[in-house]
């Protein structure tokens, strides 16, 4: 009975299946192959010169194919047993912070647009997975563990990583058009609403920042629950700062005034 229910198990395993891992043999050699991928290509130096004679920046180019095959390569080796993904996104963020892909100092927030899209990225995944499982020779053991049998190591050295370049420059694209936008659309109001906040009355940059996030949160008033975390504040001056920030909020643009 119980090699039937396992034979059973492994049955709706190998329907189910979508990732075999790569062969532990061959984990430090291919995880080495990302490694060199990552650190070893030169930053960007030639930027202006390439925009003049282009259009385009060839090192940002660079910047982005670099971050796509170091980064999704190390997620398709899989070597953890959990935080690839994690791994897998900070990798994509150092790529491109090495190669000066943004102006220093600055943060692509790239990973919020990947998450926001995880259909795209699961196909982005899918891309590789699916061809890579398909040219994969593996059985279960007796002991129901996974043994492949044929070498792999030219699947996850040589992939071809257009899809996942495509998909990281459409994230990275979205990023700056849209996220950078609303981000500074909100500082701008929000500094508005400090100003607000200030020529009614005189507190502390922290409290006054506070008091403002409160509003935004609550369409541009101050909640009777929060009101006693400001006792200092008397109720018509509460309602002339709730005034003027729900007119700022009435004249930002679209999704500016929601903190």
């Amino acid at each position: 009975m119980r090699v039937q229910v396992v034979h059973h198990q492994n049955d709706l395993l190998r329907v189910r299946m979508q990732h075999i891992h790569q062969r532990f043999d061959h984990l430090r050699e291919v995880l080495a192959g990302t490694a060199t991928r990552h650190f070893d290509a030169a930053p960007a130096q030639k930027r202006s010169r390439d925009h003049e004679q282009t259009g385009c920046a060839v090192a940002d180019v660079l910047a982005v194919l670099a971050a796509a095959v170091s980064s999704f390569g190390f997620v398709f080796i899989h070597p953890f047993g959990d935080g690839n993904g994690r791994i897998h996104r900070f990798l994509l963020h150092s790529a491109l912070a090495r190669r000066q892909y943004s102006p220093p100092g600055v943060i692509l927030p790239v990973s919020a647009a990947i998450l926001r899209q995880k259909h795209l990225y699961d196909q982005a995944l899918e891309a590789f997975s699916k061809p890579a499982l398909a040219a994969t020779r593996w059985e279960f053991t007796a002991d129901s563990e996974i043994v492949v049998s044929n070498e792999t190591a030219p699947l996850y050295r040589y992939f071809d990583a257009t899809p996942q370049a495509e998909f990281l420059y459409d994230r990275l694209a979205e990023t700056i058009q849209e996220d950078f936008k609303e981000e500074l659309d909100f500082l701008s109001i929000f500094d508005a609403c400090l100003s607000a906040v200030r020529a009614v009355v005189d507190m502390p940059d922290r409290r006054a920042s506070l008091l403002v996030r409160l509003c935004l949160q609550n369409g541009g008033r101050l909640s009777n629950a929060k009101r006693p975390q400001f006792a200092e504040l008397t109720a018509e001056e509460i309602a002339e700062i709730e005034r003027s920030i729900q007119a700022l909020r009435e004249e930002a643009p679209d999704n500016a005034g929601a903190a």
